[in-house]
């Protein structure tokens, strides 16, 4: 017969680990920092008619886009593209652990030329080995001072054996990009947007805490966490050791980020927010938050319209469902569409935001980023997961450059 002292101990030891169960949640909760979001912020641009979309043209060869920039000085577009098979085995962001049924992820890099409207695919030389993964994902451009002949190449990577930031060199009207430095550091984990501030140094967001496994789990399940994610400034200069180091406040969901001289700008997606950082002093590592910007809407990159230093911020007005678009990759502005819109936050107007482009999801589903060349007036539109990745839109003359 059990011992009864023995007994009760189960008894309340059993109590206790039930009462944790159904109040697991609640717990969680209360410990971890998780934040409500009011889901109405986020549709202030919902339900409106189309705009400035009336002149588009999707490319059909190019897929997966996740992220664009224009070089100005020669109206070219960047774009960092891929395979949505292959994105719905294998893509940090949006859950996916690793395949084990192919041997190598190998995405592509596209450039655009605006004046001639022809594309390119980039060939990568110089990567560590034949069957290193190539998965992109954010992507910046930066000029190399004195050299007007060639620019660097930013790019997020999501190879299976850990993030990284890679830096290519590209001389302008050629096809290759050359790896000159290939950038990890255990702060490059869960990375989303990368911004260049030197020919060495760069801003990443990482879009969560947990990069995978269990707790990446309790992560997606029971965020998000007011405490998750942050802008890290990394230095990764020749001969040195990568420094990273957090310089921003933390957000439950950072994604988009753009540089316009000392100002950073840092997108939360979640909470459907931009907030503005000021260098001190000029100073990278530096930052001090001077305006947080309500975009009312989903937020994912940024960028910066050249001439004006104003951020261009990509939405989502009606959210985004992400597990029905995996479910639907081959579907995606066929049968099964996701509005978008471009804001512009004008600096004289205190960042207010202002709408440049709405399309109801038939020509720029999921799209996730969007540039403008003021020259030639073309904004170039991209969508993660789409089969047809990028779209090329001719703005009307109503559109305001300046």
């Amino acid at each position: 017969m059990p011992n009864p002292s023995r007994l009760s101990v189960l008894v309340a030891l059993a109590a206790v680990s039930l009462w944790c169960y159904l109040n697991f949640v609640t717990i969680l909760k209360a410990t971890a920092g998780r934040i409500t979001i009011d889901s109405t912020r986020l549709r202030r641009w919902e339900n409106l008619p189309d705009v400035a979309n009336g002149q588009c043209v999707v490319d059909t060869v190019a897929n997966a886009c996740e992220d664009v920039n224009i070089h100005a000085a020669s109206s070219t577009a960047f774009l960092a593209c891929g395979d949505p098979a292959g994105r719905v085995q294998w893509f940090p962001s949006a859950r996916f652990q690793p395949s084990t049924n192919r041997a190598v992820f190998r995405e592509q890099f596209f450039k655009y030329d605006l004046k001639t409207q022809t594309r390119t695919e980039l060939q990568l030389h110089g990567l560590p080995s034949p069957d290193h993964d190539i998965v992109t994902h954010g992507l910046d451009i930066r000029a190399i001072p004195g050299d007007n002949s060639k620019i660097l190449v930013f790019a997020v990577n999501h190879a299976r054996n850990g993030d990284a930031i890679l830096i290519f060199e590209h001389t302008l009207g050629t096809d290759a990009l050359h790896l000159v430095r290939e950038v990890r550091h255990p702060a490059i984990k869960c990375a989303n947007s990368v911004a260049a501030v030197g020919p060495r140094s760069f801003y990443i967001t990482n879009d969560h805490y947990y990069p995978r496994g269990i707790l990446r789990q309790l992560e997606d399940r029971f965020g998000p966490w007011s405490w998750a994610t942050s802008v890290q400034y990394c230095s990764a200069e020749e001969g040195q050791e990568v420094v990273c180091e957090e310089v921003s406040d933390t957000m439950p969901c950072a994604n988009g980020l753009a540089v316009s001289g000392n100002l950073v700008f840092a997108g939360d997606s979640k909470n459907g927010s931009v907030s503005i950082y000021e260098m001190e002093n000029g100073v990278p590592n530096q930052l001090r938050r001077i305006n947080v910007v309500d975009v009312g809407a989903i937020a994912d990159n940024i960028k910066i319209l050249a001439g004006t230093g104003d951020p261009l911020v990509t939405v989502f007005p009606d959210g985004e469902e992400l597990p029905l678009f995996l479910s639907n990759v081959s579907a995606l502005g066929q049968t099964v569409f996701a509005p978008t819109a471009v804001l512009r936050l004008r600096k004289e107007r205190n960042f207010e935001p202002e709408l440049i482009l709405r399309d109801n999801g038939s020509l720029l589903t999921d799209m996730t980023a969007a540039d403008i060349d003021p020259k030639t007036r073309m904004l170039v539109g991209a969508s993660f997961l789409k089969y047809g990745g990028f779209a090329v839109c001719q703005l009307p003359d109503n559109i305001d450059m300046s």
